[in-house]
């Protein structure tokens, strides 16, 4: 009897461990890098004292803000060409839903890891490398790019225009319906 419990507790803390190691594993590959940040506010309290003495004294009340997330302002797209445009018209009128602040980069037969990485460091852009490494880019030549959240049909037309680069589109959300 006693074995059982010794052994039925170290399988139970075997699948706690394996749990927590898909855990971690998942955050560290989650979004936490996008763009999109928030600042905490904690109760703030404000009191304006008179600029001078010829000025109204009375106090003004404490003016109390309970928590609240602000989201950092972005400046709203405004597409500069055609290609902008039409995909933003497209994305609409398809009702895509898409990972914001990603877009995926597909480069051409002969770019290697490292010289994809340098092309994308030319126009200021970062890859996913989470869980991606010389060979798994070498089967699809595909990478996933942080890109400015609300400026990816931006970025999809922007790199476009580079020949080393065989395919830009924003990073589709599958399954995002009821099947």
């Amino acid at each position: 009897m006693a074995a059982k419990k010794t052994t039925l507790k170290g399988i139970i803390f075997v699948l706690v461990l394996i749990v927590l190691a898909m855990g971690y594993s998942m955050y560290t590959t989650s979004s936490k890098n996008s763009k999109e940040t928030y600042t905490r506010v904690d109760s703030v309290e404000e009191n304006t004292t008179p600029a001078s003495p010829d000025t109204d004294t009375t106090p003004n009340p404490p003016q109390k803000m309970e928590e609240a997330f602000i989201e950092e302002e972005t400046t709203p797209v405004v597409a500069e060409d055609s290609c902008e445009k039409d995909l933003i018209a497209k994305l609409k009128a398809d009702k895509t839903e898409y990972e914001k602040g990603r877009i995926l980069v597909g480069f051409k037969q002969g770019i290697s890891f490292s010289g994809a990485q340098s092309i994308l460091k030319k126009y200021d852009l970062v890859p996913v490398l989470a869980g991606v490494d010389e060979d798994s880019y070498n089967s699809m030549r595909l990478l996933t790019v942080n890109v400015p959240t609300g400026r990816e049909p931006y970025f999809v037309c922007y790199l476009k225009s580079n020949s080393s680069i065989r395919y830009t589109n924003v990073n589709v959300l599958l399954f995002t319906k009821p099947i």
